[in-house]
């Protein structure tokens, strides 16, 4: 399977964050802090380490941003 490019991954979000709006009635400029803010509270519910994961992340946004550009 191929990496998918910056590109892709930001439609991807897009989706996400079209869909997100639609079945929660937030602002769409609020967006990513609501989804991260509900992210941490499935995290919690599931007992997932949301710090972990979300350090994981940073250091793939890194590697990405590295491999392919701003």
């Amino acid at each position: 399977m191929q990496t998918p490019s910056i590109n892709t991954r930001v439609q991807r979000v897009q989706r996400i964050a079209v869909a997100y709006v639609a079945n929660s009635g937030t602002d769409g400029t609020d967006f990513v802090t609501d989804l991260l803010a509900d992210v941490m509270h499935y995290c919690a519910a599931k007992r997932l380490p949301f710090c972990v994961s979300f350090s994981r992340a940073q250091g793939h946004f890194a590697a990405e941003r590295l491999e392919n550009g701003p």
